[in-house]
């Protein structure tokens, strides 16, 4: 009975407690609070303690509500996203599109410690407590507009998972314009495109980390830039197209916007951009067989003239020729020597 009541006032507690700028500095209040407010004789009476509450991620991170989902709770620090379960969260659980490469995922218990980890692709279950194999695995599965994430069997001791990217987790609609490096070259990776159609998606895991699922002749990717300086610039990509699906035609579509204008960093859609006629610079080019979708190979694929300040990078099929365009990792534009004699 008293168990059931223990649970009961935790999860009122998981439920009530945070707002847009908490930090999980106040985690172990949240349960201290209560305690200090009458629940004190119960906790002690049942050897709990402010851990029992089981929801307490590391201190040091920060509410992140806007990927808040049923049942879970969502902080961020540095390169992590925490997702705090209630006990009754059941598998799986939407998260939005994060803008970063995934790196690991673990199933953790409150206060930090951690038993078990499960590889970003999910195929290896992790590790119960006692050390012995069980079938805890994590599994992510990207969606266009957001993920899933699930799981086998959740670890009695598991309170919530911990998601390590490769860069800060942020939303897509927190990431600002590509900004150009000291010599002039601006990287557009995979995880800062911006998708638009129906099947086409950014995917994070480990062995991809790619623009993939391009088999709509109509889905196309973004990316918003900023240019230091004009000039010629050569366009190399990172492609990956598997066996038997290469011959498919593609166009890179660049416009730099006019000075004092700047670029949004929520993006402006394909169609918008179409019906506007604002292309300063089109790359043509077709799509090479690499062996494999994630077999990733830099290609040059041309060089186009542009104008430093702020642009958009529109990539997008003409033709696909077969079941699936390509896998685009990133883009790259590398300034060329000035050719005046």
């Amino acid at each position: 009975m008293y168990s059931a009541i223990w649970l009961l006032l935790g999860n009122k507690l998981w439920q009530s407690s945070g707002t847009r700028s908490e930090s999980l500095r106040s985690a172990p209040h949240r349960c201290g609070n209560w305690l200090a407010t009458g629940g004190v004789i119960l906790a002690l009476w049942m050897g709990g303690s402010s851990s029992s509450c089981g929801y307490a991620a590391p201190p040091h991170a920060v509410r992140f509500p806007e990927a808040d989902g049923e049942g879970t709770r969502a902080f961020r620090h540095g390169h992590v996203l925490y997702l705090e379960l209630s006990a009754d969260t059941k598998s799986p659980v939407r998260l939005p599109r994060i803008a970063a490469p995934l790196r690991s995922m673990h199933w953790k218990q409150g206060q930090g410690s951690d038993h078990a980890t499960a590889p970003a692709n999910g195929d290896a279950a992790g590790l119960a407590a006692d050390g012995s194999k069980a079938d805890k695995g994590l599994q992510l599965k990207p969606e266009p507009d957001y993920w899933l994430l699930s799981w086998d069997q959740r670890p009695a001791w598991g309170a919530y998972v911990e998601l390590r990217f490769d860069a800060p987790p942020k939303l897509i609609d927190e990431v600002e314009p590509v900004i150009a490096a000291a010599d002039g070259s601006v990287w557009l990776p995979a995880h800062y495109g911006r998708t638009y159609g129906e099947k086409i998606r950014y995917e994070p895991q480990p062995h991809k980390n790619t623009i993939g699922y391009w088999v709509v002749p109509t889905d196309s990717v973004q990316w918003q830039l900023t240019l230091s300086r004009g000039g010629r610039f050569t366009v190399a990509i990172l492609q990956g197209c598997g066996a038997g699906q290469g011959g498919s035609t593609a166009e890179i579509l660049l416009h730099v916007l006019p000075a004092g204008q700047k670029v949004s960093p929520s993006g402006q859609g394909p169609s918008a951009w179409e019906s506007s006629g604002e292309t300063t610079a089109r790359l043509r080019f077709e799509v090479e067989e690499t062996g494999h979708f994630q077999d990733f190979r830099w290609r040059h694929v041309g060089e186009v003239e542009l104008a430093a300040g702020p642009a958009r990078l529109l990539l997008r099929p003409v033709n696909i020729k077969r079941n699936a365009l390509m896998d685009i990792r990133a883009v790259h534009l590398i300034p060329l020597p000035d050719r005046r004699p």
